[in-house]
């Protein structure tokens, strides 16, 4: 049985231990890019909405310290892969940390070499938030995915336009006014520089944009690394006036 919305968990030699609807080794390779395996030896991971943590453990057994957080508050994803990724965590000895904190409570989880924050940003009625809010923790590599619109200006389009495809019925449920939107290339990159963050690369191909995905079984078009030079304060920047 595939569950919709989890990340597979595999096992060493490839063999599926949980079926997800994403390919957690897929994943790897996006948040990975051109760095290698050697990138995850001996460094300290927090991988915040970690799902079913089939990519933290690929993370965690390239030698990495990984902390897992996933408070899955509607019990569909990490629940039900719990006891298979228990097992996993025992048998192969792995340095794998499972918490519930949500992205806003892993303030207190310590200090990290990389954050992955895949997946989250275009949730949130403010994605300028939470990036500005990701550069007050305390840690070095950001890796973050978003869906990204075509387009080489700086604009944030909305999935409701008649020319984004999107399944039939997809809005059906849709009430937020500010939720769906996907920002250009240009924009989200800019969006992160912004937001304290530098040397902003792509680790996917960065041709690719929503409603294509750089590799099967990924979740999202873009996938980014890039170094948190400084904080910004995610409640006074909402606060400055921007004269146009």
């Amino acid at each position: 049985m595939q569950h919709k919305g989890c990340q597979t968990i595999y096992t060493p030699d490839g063999e599926t231990l949980f079926a997800g609807g994403w390919n957690s080794r897929e994943i790897f390779k996006a948040v990975t890019g051109d760095l290698g395996d050697d990138y995850w030896k001996g460094r300290r991971v927090l991988d915040i909405g970690a799902n079913t943590s089939g990519l933290s453990v690929e993370i965690a057994r390239r030698g990495a310290s990984v902390v897992a957080a996933e408070p899955d508050p509607y019990a569909n994803t990490r629940a039900l892969a719990s006891e298979v990724l228990s097992k996993v965590i025992a048998e192969e000895g792995l340095q794998l940390e499972l918490r519930s904190e949500g992205i806003f409570e892993v303030r207190d989880l310590g200090r990290f070499d990389t954050v992955l924050c895949l997946g989250l940003v275009y949730h949130f009625r403010d994605q300028q938030f939470v990036l500005d809010y990701l550069s007050t923790l305390d840690f070095g590599d950001l890796i973050i995915s978003n869906q990204t619109s075509p387009g080489d200006q700086l604009a944030m389009i909305n999935r409701m336009d008649s020319s984004v495809p999107v399944p039939e019925n997809f809005w059906a449920n849709y009430t937020d006014p500010l939720s769906g939107w996907h920002p250009t290339r240009p924009m989200f990159e800019r969006m992160l520089r912004y937001a304290g963050f530098d040397d902003v690369v792509a680790t996917t191909n960065p041709a690719i944009n929503y409603p294509d995905k750089p590799y099967r079984g990924v979740t999202n078009s873009s996938y980014y690394r890039a170094t948190r030079k400084r904080t910004v304060d995610p409640i006074a920047s909402r606060y400055v006036y921007l004269p146009r």
